[in-house]
């Protein structure tokens, strides 16, 4: 049995120096770190919503954005895992401090960025799983991304900050969700990376296939990861795979989010 949602502390709302006491410690030689991340999925959708809700969260362009990641580490001497919840909003600024800034020109801080940012000082080493919640009005859509979708990818702004983060790299897995409508997009970094590009480049990226969500399933997907990564003949442990071994294992997951056609 894989650890479940209400047996992690969401970090997010702790000082850095109550991390140590409340991120939770793995077991990654029994509880491989992706088959739980997938298992989390619900918790995290929910989380994302909750944070895209929040009084706290701040609207940028007339509609507001929540985030939850599932951040490890692999250090043997504190293995651990946590979860982290944002959503955007605005740097405060004191009154006294803005002179003749207007209240719009203050930095903004997306959701993404934010989890980001407070898993790189909580010493986290790799962000699994990124679930991100939002509108899916496809006119916002496009004037905050011009990836136009029925879901709201990270932004170019939060794509830079995570191709420059060591936690995120090309098998990390991005999921997109409506904060109302009941609909989702999985990809992992590499692919939007790789969208941005074409957009730089002044071509259309494609659509991405459009699924529907359903918080059921979910510990169905988890065994199905687990079948196929034992069919691969692959290790539960991510911290004794090869480098190959662990791509193949985080394709498997990416896999596993999506629904079988």
């Amino acid at each position: 049995m894989y650890p479940r949602e209400e047996e992690f502390t969401d970090v997010s709302v702790l000082v850095p120096e109550l991390v140590e006491m409340h991120a939770q410690p793995y077991d990654f030689e029994t509880h491989d770190i992706h088959a739980t991340s997938v298992g989390l999925t619900p918790g995290s959708v929910e989380g994302a919503r909750n944070a895209a809700m929040d009084d706290r969260s701040r609207s940028h362009r007339g509609f507001k954005v929540g985030a939850r990641a599932v951040a490890y580490s692999l250090d043997p001497e504190n293995p651990r895992i946590a979860i982290y919840t944002s959503g955007n909003y605005k740097i405060k600024v004191r009154e006294e401090e803005r002179e003749e800034v207007d209240v719009e020109d203050v930095p903004k801080n997306c959701a993404e960025m934010d989890i980001v940012m407070r898993a790189a000082l909580d010493d986290m080493e790799r962000i699994g799983v990124f679930v991100v919640a939002a509108t899916t009005r496809a006119d916002r859509i496009k004037a905050v991304t011009d990836l136009a979708g029925s879901t709201l990818e990270p932004c170019e702004e939060c794509e830079k900050v995570m191709r420059h983060s060591d936690l995120v790299d090309d098998q990390t897995i991005i999921m997109t969700v409506g904060t109302g409508d009941d609909i989702y997009q999985v990809q992992n970094f590499k692919n939007l990376k790789a969208r941005y590009r074409l957009l730089r480049e002044g071509k259309t990226p494609p659509p991405l296939p459009t699924y529907r969500y359903s918080p059921l399933l979910w510990e169905d997907r988890q065994r199905r990861y687990v079948r196929e990564r034992d069919a691969a003949g692959l290790s539960p442990n991510a911290s004794g795979r090869s480098k190959r071994d662990e791509r193949v294992c985080r394709e498997l997951a990416l896999a596993a989010m999506t629904p079988r056609r």
